[in-house]
């Protein structure tokens, strides 16, 4: 028994010695790791030096290659052009926060054009609110201009309006509107007194300063950052309009040795670029634009972890080249800034969306619903992505709709014909509140463009005030009646 006990116990033993020379041996012959390589010029028995990162220190993010140049995208439609190039009051300026002494004091309103508004009983939730209404009526409002056509001071009362908030493209007014609570600021564009282009957008001290003192709020940073170059009917001269003009300026001041053109063409004299040019251009303001957007994100955030930080206003809400170009530099460079909410534009018969000169006004709106929805769905494929850009639940704002063919130059070809008040009113204003209010849209908020604006050669058709000889701010009709009239719902309408 003793014998058979150490016969089993000996085979035991010689089971372990077998499987501990196993594991020597392929602890020789495994190859060496890259990590603890023999370097060269390194001995046998020096330190060697690992290549191992550590979790603690992430690689920093490569930069990705300059995407392939694609066609350059133009606007040379002269009426379109002339539009565009001619929004009121936006278009142009050197610094759209410029501080100015306007307020939002109660102005005279004809009792005859809408009903009276008691201000007294008039309140507004902060936008962090989990209150709103399925979505937020607002709109953009018109500062005074200083020389004529006049838009007297103060500017028109938005309180008649009934909206939920309402923004002017800027944020350095004095006093501040944030003082009223509908009032949402913005930084309109990316350029600094350090850029030494001649404008300021962003003063970090003022942003501290509001943020601080307002905190909670939504922010809105940038209006039309991807604005395409626009030949101008009169001088054949191409250029970038909106933001992107300021973003360009920026790129071509921080590489003067590659003589980036902002204008080209026409009486300019400076020739059309070569399409390399000015796809690596393109590519640098969108990078820029990411950059910047860090910047003010982190600059309002520092002083007011509650604030929402929403981006761009973009033009294009059917071209999103740039807006992915935009979204990849902050995914790769700035991967802890998240994107609070989502800012578009969307106008019929402009470039701006599918809906080109081809629909009649009756048709239009099946145009720029799809547009909207698609665009709304390629939105939360993005907020699916495990490294999305986007705050979790980042919604979707429409910051410009409205009606922007002026009465500009006469088109070379025939067209639809310009839409009446009455069809802007029927087939551009009410399909889209009949749409939000049926909460399904997937927008949270909508402004109309622009309450007012005295230019000869504008129509009244995306006017919400007039102005009368007297200088009393009036309604339009039907246009400011309408939209003042709507209230947006407050629950699912089969709840």
């Amino acid at each position: 028994m003793d014998d058979h006990r150490n016969n089993r116990r000996g085979a035991a033993i010689l089971l372990l010695i077998a499987a501990f020379s196993l594991l020597l041996t392929f602890a020789f012959l495994a190859p060496r790791p890259d990590a603890v390589a023999m370097q060269v010029g390194q001995t046998v028995g020096s330190t060697p030096s690992l290549t191992v990162i550590s979790p603690l220190q992430p690689p920093t993010a490569t930069r990705r290659p300059t995407s392939t140049p694609q066609p350059l995208i133009l606007i040379t439609d002269p009426t379109e052009a002339w539009v565009l190039i001619n929004r009121p009051g936006f278009s142009g300026r050197s610094d759209a926060g410029t501080d100015a002494t306007t307020t939002s004091a109660a102005t005279h309103v004809s009792n005859t054009l809408v009903r009276s508004v008691n201000s007294s009983l008039q309140y507004y939730l902060p936008l962090v609110n989990t209150h709103w209404p399925l979505w937020a009526k607002g709109a953009g409002k018109h500062r005074p201009n200083a020389t004529p056509p006049l838009i007297p001071t103060p500017g028109p009362d938005v309180s008649p309006l009934n909206l939920n908030w309402y923004y002017d493209w800027g944020y350095k007014v004095s006093p501040s509107p944030l003082e009223t609570r509908s009032f949402v600021p913005m930084v309109w564009c990316a350029a600094k007194t350090s850029d030494g282009v001649g404008a300021n957008h962003i003063d970090a001290a003022k942003l501290q300063q509001l943020a601080a003192a307002y905190p909670g709020r939504v922010w809105l940073v940038f209006n039309e950052p991807d604005h395409p170059a626009t030949k101008h009917p009169a001088t054949e001269v191409r250029s970038y309009g909106q933001c992107a003009e300021w973003l360009c300026k920026i790129v071509r001041q921080q590489n003067p040795q590659a003589q980036y053109p902002c204008a080209w063409g026409g009486n300019s004299g400076t020739p059309t670029p070569n399409p390399t040019v000015q796809a690596t251009l393109e590519a640098k303001m969108a990078e820029l634009a990411a950059d910047r957007f860090a910047e003010v994100s982190d600059i309002l955030k520092t002083v007011d972890p509650t604030a929402r930080v929403f981006c761009c206003g973009n033009f294009f809400d059917h071209n999103t080249d740039w807006w992915e170009d935009f979204k990849e530099q902050l995914r790769t460079q700035h991967s802890g800034v998240k994107i609070d909410g989502v800012a578009i534009h969307a106008y019929p018969w402009t470039s701006s969306t599918n809906c080109h000169l081809q629909y009649l006004p009756e048709d239009v709106w099946g145009c720029l619903e799809n547009d909207m929805e698609t665009y709304a769905a390629s939105h939360s494929a993005e907020l699916a992505r495990e490294d999305s850009v986007l705050a979790p639940g980042a919604p979707l704002w429409v910051t410009e709709y409205g009606y922007l063919n002026y009465n500009g130059p006469p088109r070379p070809f025939p067209t639809p014909g310009t839409p009446t008040v009455d069809e802007i009113v029927e087939y551009v204003m009410m399909p889209l509140v009949n749409w939000l209010q049926t909460g399904q849209s997937g927008y949270q908020a909508v402004a109309w463009y622009v309450t007012i604006d005295q230019v000869a050669s504008t129509p009244e058709e995306t006017n919400l005030f007039y102005v009368t000889p007297s200088g009393i701010y009036s309604l339009t009709m039907p246009v400011g009646t309408t939209w003042a009239a709507v209230v947006p719902v407050t629950a699912m309408p089969d709840q």
